[in-house]
């Protein structure tokens, strides 16, 4: 018996063997490949319903003031002609327009109210209420907005500021045209609202008046108690008084020689600059 040892057989590969395999199937398909699912909707969002004024009743806070309420809570406190303005009854729609609206006049009706106060204990003008109400931490919308409804009310005049101050240079307290006019014009008066009102402290002869009848009482107390050895005394004490007040220097130096007499020659004419320091 041979012992040969055989070579296992070899196959030779067929025609066509290296070409590429056909792909499986079966393989699990890339996700590119997977099908896109059908995009789901959003919810769409349900609309809030706009609430509606159910009620305008005094506020606890402040008697004086409607507190409206609306959707079930106090959105607003104005005061009663504030809020017929706006025209709030129950059953109108409280839109953002309406809150807005009566949110700015709720602060009108503030700055108002504490304007009024301020007038009460003094007249002001419209400048001057206006630098209070600003420091007071008023916004300057809000400001001028409650200034215009106080001038339409009358409670806010710059024309009363003027006339009454014209009025007390003439009688109360005598004073000279020009500071008249420069004391309005400082406290924001405009010059035609200060001309008018000064308009009778020029007419002729009306300043020298108001001088010689605000140095007479010293006139009179120079001849009951006179000043040995101080010639002059009282023209310059007259003289400082008319200067204090505003009077022209030539109006002042005339009266003081109608009323008290010509200055002493040896005292000379008093500075007028000088008095009125």
């Amino acid at each position: 018996m041979s012992t040969e040892r055989r070579e296992p057989r070899r196959v030779r590969p067929g025609p066509g063997a290296n070409a590429r395999r056909p792909a499986r199937t079966d393989q699990p398909r890339l996700i590119d490949d997977a099908p896109t699912p059908a995009a789901v909707p959003a919810p769409t969002p349900t609309p809030t319903p706009t609430p509606t004024i159910e009620e305008l009743r005094p506020s606890p806070r402040d008697r004086a003031l409607l507190a409206v309420r609306a959707g079930g809570r106090i959105v607003a406190r104005l005061d009663e002609a504030l809020a017929a303005e706006l025209d709030l009854r129950p059953g109108v729609a409280w839109t953002p327009e309406l809150a807005a609206r009566a949110a700015h006049l709720e602060l009108v009706g503030r700055a108002r109210r504490a304007g009024v106060r301020l007038l009460g204990k003094s007249d002001k003008t419209r400048a001057e209420l206006r630098e209070r109400l600003l420091r007071a931490g008023h916004a300057p919308e809000v400001v001028d907005d409650a200034l215009d409804r106080l001038q339409r009310a009358g409670a806010l005049s710059d024309e009363r500021v003027a006339r009454r101050a014209a009025e007390r240079a003439a009688t109360d307290r005598p004073a000279g045209t020009g500071a008249v006019r420069a004391r309005l014009e400082s406290r924001g008066v405009d010059a035609p609202t200060t001309s008018e009102a000064t308009r009778d402290l020029d007419a002729p002869g009306a300043e020298l008046a108001r001088a010689k009848g605000l140095i007479t009482p010293l006139a009179c107390d120079a001849r009951a108690q006179p000043r040995a050895g101080r010639p002059g005394a009282a023209h310059r004490k007259a003289l400082a008084l008319l200067a204090r007040r505003g009077f022209d220097e030539d109006v002042a130096m005339r009266a003081i020689e109608e009323v008290l007499g010509p200055v002493p020659d040896s005292d000379g004419r008093p500075d007028f600059d000088d008095a009125g320091a």
